[in-house]
């Protein structure tokens, strides 16, 4: 955790981090570099690695960085091949974040969703101007918890070719309410 912390950085920085995010570019950095934050390249022993850099990219946006390496002792550099095998992985993993969120997205939409259609089969299964208010301000009152809700429809009046919205002062055919027990 303490390395998260030390890895949270302004996008306003001179950080690596930043940098690759910004930039797109991968880069190989085998030792010391002045966008490294010194207290954590010392802390980490970051001298004795060579370490990758690339960016996670999704519908061209980056989105995030992978940072990977080797010791010295293990690897002197990062061959194209790895270089290619970390960006495929890289895509993947990309692809699997943008699909989880979508999935999240569409889970938390679905009941909102099914009310909706509920709602509008009701409202629809009437012809009847005076049901179809009344339903409707009895179904949305309720999918919103309000113990009170109301429908005002104004009817067009025609002056000199122009539309007109003019309320019907006791028009109970064009007005709906809804009053009850329930949370406000």
């Amino acid at each position: 955790e303490s390395n998260i912390q030390r890895a949270n950085r302004s996008l306003d920085s001179n950080d690596i981090m930043v940098d690759i995010i910004k930039t797109g570019k991968t880069e190989i950095i085998a030792g010391w570099d002045d966008r490294f934050d010194r207290e954590t390249f010392e802390a980490e022993g970051h001298a004795n690695w060579v370490r990758i850099f690339t960016p996670i990219t999704l519908r061209k946006e980056n989105i995030g960085l992978v940072e990977a390496g080797f010791h010295k002792s293990i690897q002197l550099d990062i061959t194209e091949t790895q270089k290619r095998l970390l960006k495929a992985f890289i895509t993947q993993t990309a692809l699997a974040i943008d699909n989880a969120q979508r999935y999240q997205a569409s889970q938390r939409a679905a009941p909102r969703e099914a009310l909706i259609k509920e709602i509008t089969t009701k409202v629809r299964s009437s012809t009847n101007l005076d049901t179809i208010l009344q339903t409707t301000v009895k179904e949305v009152g309720n999918a919103i918890t309000s113990k009170k809700a109301y429908i005002h429809l104004a009817s067009p009046q025609k002056t000199h070719g122009n539309a007109l919205l003019k309320s019907k002062p006791n028009g109970k055919a064009k007005a709906a309410q809804k009053e009850g027990a329930g949370n406000e």
